[in-house]
């Protein structure tokens, strides 16, 4: 203690000792806390409207003051008080009189909690409705008293506030005050104060496959009294009323179910929307987190015997994480793309313009509009998925290739030529003489895939060929009557007659 005395009063110039003096003589030092290493006190100034803290660290020689001066005559107050009352045998110093303090009574009433302040003496409680600056002055008859800054500042939440229910307008502001106040009680009950509100909330949890938003009171509220004060325990704490619509109300308070195709509407819209007029709850580990990532066109393709099937789909993510469905977003894995309309808006137009497709829409196509799809979508800046595409793709145009034989056999074969490491490819002479006949532009390969026809060709000897073919027997060989038009075919087809032919050499030249 001696070294501590000895350190303020050294510090200390003799004016902010002499002030010192003059408040331990007006009995202005309260002692607090005494400690083998620390003591507190309190030292009252100006009628005791403000009560300095301070704290003297014996074993180390040093204070601090809240007044936050290096020195200061609080802190010269503080150790000449304390060293009178070691002197006396005390451990703290304590004034001849009762000081009191500020307290607060908070009292139940028909229009909500009602304050009512007082100074506190031991067990009496004095009430009092003027300023802490008229009872300091005297103004106003009241017991001594030490007031702290938290009394300063609830006297400024309260401002011109007196009796009755506390204004709601003020509620947050004065149990801020009060949070620093030692001496509050409700219905004389210890209480504490907090600024933090509390009131209705929205809850998101789990619900079978998808999600329940619900409106409910939050559990912590033990009592709510009409001017916005919540009693939760024994600490009283600011109300407020959710700022939602009367459709909001009714909806969220029955509870609301957000099935997996609603989670997109959830999570970027309700709940953002909600958030800063109620408080939200979320009480679920599903629920998937916003990413921002482009959509795109994925296509999946299958064949259906003669059929391509081909359906395009707008989705986010690779792999994909949504898809769009009937307008809405279906959540599929990972987080949830924020959705873009309008870049989803040029996927689907351009979709439209290279394919004339439509996201969800499934198109079957065969025969020509198969082979154009094909070939569209071997272009298309998008992912392709499945297979059947390449019994669709387009080859090289068909070459016919004629062969008769000594006896005059007719044989007909129609193949593309070897291209991209790949060996030719054929399709049925009697399939191309059909589609020839039916006006199409393209026949089927066997094994998958068209080529286009041999238009001039056929023009030429198609019908020929038919005719010969119809006319074969088992052994390929046609009837003698149809030889005649075997050597013609021949003659066309710059292709050296068969002997059997010899003997109708002289009928076949010049004959009438």
């Amino acid at each position: 203690m001696t070294s501590t005395f000895e350190a303020v009063r050294k510090a200390c110039s003799p004016h902010l000792w002499s002030r010192g003096i003059e408040l331990v003589r007006a009995e202005a030092v309260i002692g607090e806390r005494a400690e083998p290493d620390e003591v507190a006190v309190r030292v009252a100034t100006r009628g005791g409207m403000i009560a300095r803290s301070v704290r003297l660290f014996l074993d180390d020689a040093q204070w601090e003051c809240t007044c936050g001066a290096a020195i200061c005559e609080h802190a010269a107050a503080a150790v000449i008080a304390l060293k009178r009352a070691h002197d006396e045998g005390r451990d703290l110093p304590t004034p001849s009189h009762g000081t009191g303090t500020i307290a607060y009574r908070f009292l139940r009433g028909a229009g909500g909690l009602a304050i009512e302040r007082g100074v506190r003496v031991g067990d009496a409680f004095h009430p009092f409705e003027a300023t802490l600056a008229a009872l300091s002055s005297g103004r106003v008859p009241a017991p001594p008293f030490t007031a702290r800054q938290a009394d300063l500042t609830a006297e400024l939440a309260l401002s011109t506030h007196r009796r009755g229910p506390v204004p709601r307008a003020i509620v947050e502001k004065l149990l801020r005050a009060l949070a620093g106040c030692e001496d509050v009680a409700l219905d004389g009950v210890p209480a504490r104060t907090s600024p933090a509100t509390v009131g209705a909330r929205v809850a998101v949890e789990d619900q079978g496959d998808g999600f329940r938003v619900v409106l409910e009171d939050d559990p912590e509220i033990s009592e709510v009294f009409k001017n916005g004060i919540a009693r939760c325990g024994d600490t009283l704490r600011p109300s407020i009323e959710p700022k939602l619509t009367g459709r909001e109300l009714h909806e969220f308070g029955e509870g609301r179910h957000f099935a997996p195709s609603a989670w997109n509407e959830l999570v970027t819209e309700v709940l953002p929307a909600l958030r800063g007029r109620v408080a939200v709850d979320v009480r679920t580990t599903r629920l998937p987190a916003i990413e921002r990532i482009p959509p795109r066109i994925a296509i999946e393709t299958r064949r259906e015997g003669a059929s391509l099937h081909v359906l395009a789909v707008l989705v986010y993510g690779d792999p994909p994480q949504a898809r769009v469905d009937g307008g809405k977003l279906v959540h599929l894995q990972g987080s949830l793309p924020l959705r873009d309309e309008r870049a989803e808006q040029r996927e689907v137009r351009h979709l439209s313009a290279r394919l004339g497709l439509a996201p969800g829409v499934a198109a079957v196509v065969s025969g020509k509009d198969a082979v154009v799809l094909v070939a569209k979508l071997s272009a298309f800046e998008g992912e392709l998925q499945g297979e059947g595409r390449e019994a669709f793709e387009l080859a090289g145009p068909l070459r016919p290739t004629v062969s008769i034989g000594d006896g005059g056999e007719v044989d007909v074969s129609f193949a593309t030529p070897p291209a991209g490491g790949r060996a030719a490819r054929k399709a049925d002479p009697g399939a191309v003489l059909a589609a020839f006949r039916a006006g199409e532009s393209l026949v089927a390969l066997n094994g998958g895939g068209y080529a286009p026809l041999p238009v001039d060709w056929l023009s030429r000897f198609g019908a020929r060929i038919a005719d010969l073919l119809a006319a074969r027997d088992e052994s390929g060989a046609v009837s003698k009557a149809m030889l005649p038009d075997v050597a013609r075919l021949c003659d066309d087809l710059d292709q050296p007659r068969p002997p059997v032919l010899a003997g109708l050499a002289a009928l076949l030249s010049g004959f009438e």
